[in-house]
C-alpha cells in the first residue's frame, strides 16, 4: 500500500498571493519556498473580504456562510445576531477538515489564530485538532504588552483581549 502524504496547511492573514518567493514576489522567504517548490500547491482558492470568514472556508471547504461566519464575529450588527449563517462560530452544520482527517488515523496539529469560536466548545479541540495552541479571537495583541490607544486606535484593536488556549485548557496572560 503506497504510503499516505504528510501536509501542511499555513494561513498567513494580511499576506498578499504573490508576496512570497515562490509565487513570484520580491520578499526573500527562503523556507516557504523550498516547502512551496517540493510540494503541491494549491492556487485556485478565492478569498472573503475578512479573515475569519476565509478561515472557515479553508477548514471546511464550504461557503462562510453555510459555515457559520457570514461576517467576522466582531462585525455582527444587532440585525445579523441569531440568524444563520451569523453564529459568529465554525457551526454544527459543517465538518471541519481536521475532524476527518483526524477520523482517516492523521495527526492534526494547529498553532497561531483561531479565530472561529471563543469558547472551549468551538476551540481547535473541538474541530479535530488533538494538540493546539491557540490564540481564540482576531485583533488582538500577541506579543505580551499593551500598547497605548488613543482616539485613532480602532476599537476592534481596544477591545479584544488575548485569549489563548492550549488543548482543552484556556491560559491565563502568565501562562502564554
Amino acid at each position: 500500500m503506497p504510503q499516505r502524504p504528510n501536509f501542511l496547511v499555513i494561513l498567513a492573514d494580511d499576506l498578499g498571493f504573490s508576496d512570497i518567493g515562490a509565487f513570484g514576489g520580491e520578499i526573500n522567504t527562503p523556507n516557504l519556498d523550498a516547502l512551496a517548490n517540493n510540494g503541491l500547491r494549491l492556487t485556485d482558492f478565492h478569498t472573503a473580504p475578512t479573515c475569519s470568514p476565509t478561515r472557515s472556508m479553508l477548514l471546511t471547504g464550504t461557503d462562510h456562510h453555510i459555515a457559520g461566519i457570514g461576517t467576522m464575529a466582531e462585525a455582527l450588527t444587532p440585525e445579523l445576531i441569531g440568524k444563520p449563517g451569523y453564529e459568529g462560530h465554525l457551526n454544527d452544520r459543517v465538518v471541519a477538515l481536521p475532524e476527518l482527517l483526524r477520523e482517516a488515523g492523521y495527526q492534526t496539529l494547529m498553532s497561531g489564530k483561531w479565530h472561529l469560536g471563543l469558547t472551549a466548545e468551538r476551540a481547535p479541540h473541538a474541530r479535530g485538532f488533538e494538540r493546539s495552541f491557540s490564540l481564540l479571537p482576531g485583533a488582538a495583541n500577541h506579543y505580551g504588552f499593551e500598547p497605548t490607544y488613543d482616539e485613532t486606535t480602532p476599537r476592534l484593536l481596544k477591545s479584544t483581549p488575548a485569549l489563548y488556549i492550549e488543548d482543552k485548557s484556556k491560559l491565563s496572560h502568565t501562562d502564554a
